[in-house]
């Protein structure tokens, strides 16, 4: 009786702490979209993602028309990271990126040949 009495009670405290666990994590998946200003334009910047485990794939516009496949992406407790290789000057660059989400936002940092880039404020879209 005492050996089935812990075992329901260790069942118990393992599912609590499994809601728990599960129960905080954030969802990533679906669309953002940031407003840039870049030399007095304007442009939305949309960041398209999907997440398996702590895997990440999608897309993420650069520019106006330019739009790169997220490589290297993972998302771990609060934190997004993903590599992406873009178009520069007739040849291509990479850029790191880094976010930090908090509910519905994500500031995303970039950094390319060791310089650090811009931060961008993505808002999941409501569409």
């Amino acid at each position: 009786m005492k050996g089935t009495l812990r075992l329901c009670v260790a069942a118990m405290w393992f599912s609590v702490f499994a809601c728990l666990a599960f129960g905080q994590a954030q969802d990533v998946s679906g669309r953002w979209e940031a407003k840039l200003e870049r030399g007095g334009r304007s442009m939305r910047s949309t960041l398209d993602l999907k997440v398996s485990g702590n895997q990440v794939t999608g897309t993420i516009d650069l520019a106006p028309e330019v739009t790169v496949q997220i490589r290297n992406g993972k998302f771990e407790g609060s934190q997004l990271t993903f590599d992406v290789t873009a178009p520069e000057h007739g040849g291509t660059k990479e850029i790191h990126f880094v976010g930090d989400v908090q509910d519905e936002v994500i500031t995303l940092r970039n950094e390319s040949r060791s310089r650090p880039g811009r931060t961008a404020i993505f808002q999941r879209s409501k569409v």
